[in-house]
């Protein structure tokens, strides 16, 4: 009984160490501070459309777009793919509505990746998007610049277990942990 209890608490205690020590190396990327970044202002009739372009002059963070669609067309869910001229894609699978207006729903499309510089297009499985007259819609890009987004290996805010601390393996490689 004693030996499953202590094989029990080694199995515990090695999985805490590769957590510990796996930390630095997940993604832990984002902005911090949010800012819009692209605004399509209008404020009248809308036309219908299923998508909407936008251009990235520099590789930028984004973190979410919104768009304003007609739910009475596209219904309470709406899909969408975003496709950039560098080969970039990333399908959103269902977008919820967000703060209405009668018919007329926000949805958010979360991205929490740096994009880079080129003409993107975001597509609609409906006809269902806000457009003005000139065919530019409420499209709203909210992120940062990809050098102000918080490093991958920032260990800020998160606070190891009691008797477990970080080692930097980089200030004596020789005495660091295996």
């Amino acid at each position: 009984m004693k030996q499953k209890i202590r094989n029990l608490m080694l199995r515990l205690a090695l999985t805490l160490a590769m957590v510990v020590f796996a930390l630095p190396s997940l993604s832990f990327g984002s902005c911090e501070t949010e800012e819009v970044i692209i605004h399509n202002k209008y404020l009248g009739a809308c036309g219908y459309t299923d998508s909407s372009s936008f251009t990235l002059d520099k590789d930028t963070y984004i973190t979410r777009i919104r768009i304003w669609y007609d739910t009475s067309i596209g219904g309470d869910t709406l899909s969408a793919t975003l496709s950039g001229s560098n080969g970039y894609t990333n399908s959103s699978g269902e977008i919820t509505k967000e703060g209405c207006y009668g018919v007329w729903c926000a949805a958010m499309f979360n991205i929490n990746q740096i994009l880079k510089a080129g003409t993107y297009t975001l597509k609609a499985d409906s006809k269902s998007v806000c457009s003005n007259p000139s065919g530019a819609t409420t499209l709203i890009l909210y992120g940062c610049d990809a050098e102000e987004q918080l490093p991958d290996d920032s260990l800020e805010g998160i606070n190891p277990p009691n008797g477990i601390s970080t080692v930097d393996a980089n200030a004596n490689p020789n005495n660091a942990p295996v």
